[in-house]
């Protein structure tokens, strides 16, 4: 905030300058801003930034800009950053970690190694970083504390109630409360996450979740459930 401050400042004293011959210098302008802040740029950096004409903007980011040429690194982010929202978007939050992005990259570029790639990565999350946030997917959860609303968890108890009675699990006492006989309980497993599987197929289940970088200003929709195995979850 020091620096867009004070580059922007430097910037209108300039413009005031040409126009009517009175203005602050770039050390005034640094000495009004330390009044505001507990840092500010030195004197050099805010004329530097006013002549390559990037007064009111983010501090570049630190080292070498690289070999790519500026018009493919402007075009590569473009595509980079609009993956990671059309990702979003449809709930691919998979494609969206450090790890897959590096391939993408490589298979764009034509590198030929994925830890070749990791250099140009880092320049593009640098480049994103004031657009993206990087998070551990908890989508899951999420839908939870949506879905617990007052309707929804008395409708699915009523339901359950229910269907114990239809199933035989439990009887309705003479002043209407569902109750199950000491008998049934032993009839009842509980069988959540337990990755038991019905059907013979396979299943990794826990761990924990990889970083997802995802847009804050779009939903976070989280990743389609396949319901083609038949795993008790």
């Amino acid at each position: 905030m020091a620096h867009k401050a004070a580059t922007a400042l430097y910037a209108r004293e300039r413009t005031k300058k040409e126009q009517t011959g009175e203005g602050m210098s770039a050390q005034e302008v640094r000495n009004t801003i330390l009044k505001d802040y507990d840092w500010c740029p030195s004197v050099r950096t805010i004329q530097r930034y006013k002549e390559m004409n990037l007064a009111g903007c983010s501090p570049m980011k630190m080292g070498p800009e690289g070999k790519v040429p500026k018009f493919i690194f402007d075009t590569l982010y473009s595509a980079f950053s609009s993956m990671i929202n059309i990702n979003q978007i449809n709930g691919r939050d998979v494609d969206n970690v450090r790890k897959e992005l590096a391939v993408r990259v490589s298979n764009c570029m034509g590198i030929e190694t994925v830890e070749c790639s990791l250099p140009l990565l880092r320049r593009l999350m640098a480049a994103t970083a004031i657009d993206l946030l990087a998070s551990k997917s908890e989508t899951a959860e999420d839908r939870r504390i949506k879905w617990t609303t007052y309707d929804n968890l008395k409708t699915w108890f009523g339901n359950w109630s229910a269907d114990l009675v239809e199933l035989g699990f439990a009887e309705v006492k003479a002043d209407g409360d569902v109750v199950i006989p000491e008998a049934q309980l032993n009839r009842i497993i509980n069988m959540d996450e337990t990755c038991l599987s019905l059907d013979g197929s396979n299943g990794n289940r826990g761990g924990r979740p990889e970083v997802t970088f995802y847009n804050p200003n779009l939903p976070w929709t989280g990743r389609a459930t396949s319901k083609s195995g038949k795993t008790q979850r």
